[in-house]
């Protein structure tokens, strides 16, 4: 099952970075790169988180550049560097709250309070983790609002203050219950027994842990039913129920041992020597705080090592063996001492580190101000660009109007010209229908001298169609005969008479 989890989590890492091929300009793809990475390949992760800043800022994009902040928060975090791991968070809790997306928010808050919490800052990481629980209500993600709740019992019961730890346990289990989620409610209810153990109650505690035990137990959640089996053990301890304890430890120990976290098997074997020195069985109590040092020196882990040491030195003080118990705890306060000597030098770490972050603030407060500088110059830019476009636009629509008004006024001349011209035609011909013609004959024409050539028939035929004003095309059509022979007619009449048009023609006989 294993084996073929990791075939299809590379099948789909394979899968993303074929993709990214075809959108090199998605920020979310390098994320699904990343992600995986996070936790197995260090230098991978940096690689893919780069690019992904790189692809949000090109994108100008806050969400974008929120999500990025928040996995390199995750990134630094794994790694222990907190103060950068702050640093990132912030970046993305400001992004967030720009854009107003809550629920981005709500996650990223959640990832600060739990890193403010590993740095001692538990007032810090308090009020994160209610601002968080408080949209994750508002947003009825109900979900993670357990979670949170969880979070709120785990700094409460950090800061030794059992009746806060217990409302935010059971505000957990009340919440996780409503809407059925039991892996949610189970670890809130491993979270609160927790705090009953401290507070000695270890009967109710032991109820509870049972529960959870056989919860993650039917579920196959082996890891977290080794942690309940431990605290189950540990209940059992305390009533002095030590067959049952013993019986309990050592499935805890067995199932721990198959994920390799030497830490919590160091914590497994200090306790099972701590219930054979209760039981007074001293050898197999060495035993078991002999592995947890042996443990220890090979993580090279002082903390543990001096715990484990003292351990040892109570026990054989117990079995009499005083010398060897003197030595060890001599060996414990030398160990003390190297301790104080790792955490100053974990506070000039510190102190380096967050001279560091200063460093990242002050050149990225430098880059964001070049930024704005040359995001004002584009804006001014763009505004003269606008400004003389529009100008140039009002122009030409000035240009038009006149042109659009100056065409319009000269149809309407033109307009009011041909009106004048009708109505003079329509007045020359009112005054020749009133003109009473003599009718013209070859007689008449004899008695003439004025007529340089007799007309025909047919020219005074056209002659009398002509002086009543009609057009060619007319008289043609009401003699039958072609345009061009009126015309041609009319040329010889005119000739004949003198004149130069029908007009003259009509004055000529009247």
């Amino acid at each position: 099952m294993a084996y073929s989890s990791l075939i299809n989590g590379q099948t789909k890492l394979d899968s993303a970075k074929l993709e990214i091929a075809h959108y090199p300009d998605s920020t979310e793809l390098y994320l699904k790169v990343a992600r995986p990475y996070l936790f197995s390949n260090i230098d991978s992760a940096s690689l893919y988180l780069k690019k992904a800043l790189a692809v949000a800022n090109k994108n100008r994009s806050s969400y974008e550049q929120g999500r990025v902040f928040d996995n390199l928060g995750i990134y630094y975090g794994i790694q222990s560097k907190y103060d950068s791991a702050l640093y990132y968070y912030k970046k993305s809790v400001a992004n967030f709250r720009e854009i107003n997306d809550e629920f981005a928010l709500a996650n990223v808050l959640n990832n600060l309070g739990l890193t403010l919490s590993k740095k001692g800052d538990f007032e810090g990481a308090s009020v994160r983790y209610q601002e968080a629980v408080g949209l994750y209500q508002k947003l009825d993600r109900l979900d993670k609002a357990a979670r949170t709740y969880s979070n709120l019992g785990l700094i409460f019961e950090d800061i030794n203050d059992p009746e806060k730890a217990l409302y935010y346990f059971n505000m957990a289990i009340t919440t996780s219950s409503q809407i059925g989620d039991d892996q949610s409610r189970y670890t809130a209810m491993n979270g609160k027994a927790e705090i009953l153990i401290g507070l000695e109650k270890y009967r109710e505690a032991l109820i509870i842990f049972d529960s959870a035990h056989q919860f993650f137990k039917g579920n196959n959640q082996t890891y977290y039913a080794a942690i309940t089996a431990h605290n189950v053990g540990y209940s059992y301890m305390q009533l002095g129920e030590y067959t049952k304890a013993n019986n309990y430890m050592l499935l805890s120990l067995a199932a721990k041992k198959k994920f390799n976290d030497q830490e919590i098997i160091t914590s497994s074997y200090a306790n099972l020597a701590q219930l054979k020195q209760k039981q007074h069985n001293y050898a197999r109590a060495l035993l078991y705080v002999d592995s947890a040092i042996q443990i220890a020196n090979n993580l090279s882990n002082l903390y543990l090592l001096a715990d484990n040491t003292r351990l040892k030195s109570m026990i054989l003080l117990e079995s009499g063996n005083y010398q060897k118990s003197s030595k060890l705890f001599a060996n414990y306060i030398i160990l003390q001492d190297s301790l104080n000597e790792v955490l100053q030098t974990e506070k000039i770490s510190e102190l380096n580190n967050k001279y560091e972050v200063a460093k990242k603030d002050k050149e990225l407060a430098y880059l964001i101000l070049e930024n704005e500088k040359k995001h004002q110059e584009l804006k001014i830019t763009r505004i003269i660009y606008l400004s003389i476009a529009l100008i140039i636009i009002a122009l030409a629509a000035s240009i038009i109007f006149y042109l659009v008004q100056l065409r319009q006024k000269d149809k309407l001349r033109q307009s009011l010209l041909n009106e004048e011209i009708d109505g003079l035609r329509l007045r020359l011909a009112r005054i020749m229908s009133d003109v009473e013609l003599k009718e013209i004959t070859i007689e008449d024409q004899a008695s003439r001298g004025d007529i340089l050539e007799p007309l025909t028939e047919r020219e005074i035929e056209i002659l009398k169609q002509a002086i009543t004003n009609k057009a060619n095309a007319e008289i043609a059509d009401t003699l039958h005969i072609s345009t061009n022979t009126v015309k041609y007619h009319l040329k010889n009449i005119y000739i004949k008479l003198g004149v130069n048009s029908k007009l003259e023609a009509r004055a000529f006989f009247s």
